[in-house]
């Protein structure tokens, strides 16, 4: 019986052993992450409960949104938690996990996501970046396709041939993108490239996939409402604005939650096609500082947002600066 007992705390102790090595593993041989999205392991260094303005969606949200910007003119503290073609089932879950250690006065969901397809080309970034946990692993099955699970639920399968790249040292070294982001997800694009015009956003998604996307908008809209946060639905200025009857179809899903096209008040910001766009559908640097000056505003008159009480201000005057 003893015997039996030793074998059996022997096997359970290797169990331990390699189960640990799997998820310590996966974590170090997962690639530092700093810009485009994504930056869950940034996100979690800011202080609690101290975000008024969380901002979800694509790369429309972390291209367009500039967080010291909106401190600056407005005095709100404000975040983007954004992931590179981010689906509305993605946003979702980034929503769940975000209130577990911030709980804003407003949420605003860059809205060209709910016309994206159920499945996009970068759920490996967008979920496996996620802090473990139920929310994660309900976007692994739910959100994720098929083909990318193993490597979401087990991330050393995903990279373990960057064992090369990693030094012993830096195997058991602190992840270096476990630090406070001074653009507070925001990714800075210096490239521009001339636009000759808007011309409207091909939606191909079939109706099916929009139907779902809609229904994790009607998530989206309850799990705010019922946590008492205001939301917003938005649309980033961009040379593919979606065409009228998409908007009206968005509008219809949001009910009395405002949508916003901010692409229609371009002039207002003074973008220039010329050289405030880093592609077609995305702001660069330029255009981000304009259109964040321009939210700033907006937020103060359309949403009468107050100026955040308390926050650490050495870090948000750091950021205005940066």
């Amino acid at each position: 019986m003893k015997r039996k007992l030793k074998t059996l705390l022997a096997l359970a102790l290797c169990l331990l052993l390699v189960g640990s090595f799997l998820v310590y593993g996966g974590n170090r041989y997962l690639p530092e992450r700093t810009e485009y999205g994504a930056l869950w392991n940034q996100y979690l260094e800011e202080p609690e409960n101290s975000v008024d303005l969380l901002v979800l969606g694509s790369s429309h949200a972390y291209c367009s949104v500039v967080p010291a910007t909106v401190y600056r003119d407005a005095g709100v503290t404000a975040y983007v938690l954004a992931a590179p073609s981010a689906t509305t089932s993605v946003i979702y879950y980034y929503l769940k996990e975000a209130l577990r250690t911030q709980h804003p006065q407003t949420v605003m969901v860059e809205a060209t996501s709910f016309f994206f397809h159920r499945y996009e080309d970068f759920t490996k970034a967008d979920v496996g970046y996620m802090p473990w946990g139920r929310n994660r692993l309900e976007a692994t099955f739910r959100a994720a396709e098929p083909a990318e699970r193993l490597g979401l639920l087990f991330p050393l399968y995903n990279y373990h041939t960057r064992w090369q790249d990693i030094s012993v040292k830096e195997f058991f070294s602190p992840r270096g993108d476990r630090v406070t982001d001074p653009l507070a997800g925001y990714t800075f694009l210096d490239k521009a490239e001339p636009q000759a015009g808007l011309n409207l956003r091909e939606v191909t998604v079939p109706e099916e996939e929009l139907a779902e996307n809609l229904e994790y908008l009607e998530k989206i809209l309850s799990l705010c409402q019922g946590e008492g946060i205001r939301v917003t639905l938005f649309l980033a200025p961009t040379c593919l604005p979606l065409p009228e009857d998409r908007l009206q179809d968005l509008a219809q899903a949001a009910g009395d939650v405002p949508v916003v096209d901010f692409t229609e008040g371009m002039e207002t910001m003074g973008l220039d096609l010329e050289t405030d766009f880093y592609d077609h559908s995305h702001l660069n640097c330029l255009g981000a500082e304009k259109f964040s000056r321009y939210l700033a505003g907006w937020l103060r008159e359309e949403l009468a947002l107050g100026t955040t009480q308390g926050e650490d201000k050495t870090l948000w005057q750091d950021r205005v600066v940066y």
